[in-house]
């Protein structure tokens, strides 16, 4: 998933609602739908980190 590990963002991937500067919660739309991760993370959204812990929620379909 290039553009979006280590928290950089990527086309397409925009904050939604609040300051910028203070957020800390990423959403993304990525192979059809939306996510949310619940926590920093570097792994593509459906995946588990090494540890077994999956930190993205699927939202809904993306347009």
């Amino acid at each position: 998933m290039p553009g979006l590990a280590g928290g950089a963002t990527a086309r397409e991937t925009h904050l939604l609602t609040g300051d910028p500067a203070a957020s800390t919660a990423a959403f993304v739309k990525y192979q059809g739908s939306y996510w949310y991760a619940q926590w920093y993370t570097t792994v593509a959204p459906g995946t588990a980190e090494a540890n077994g812990g999956r930190p993205w929620k699927k939202l809904s379909p993306a347009p």
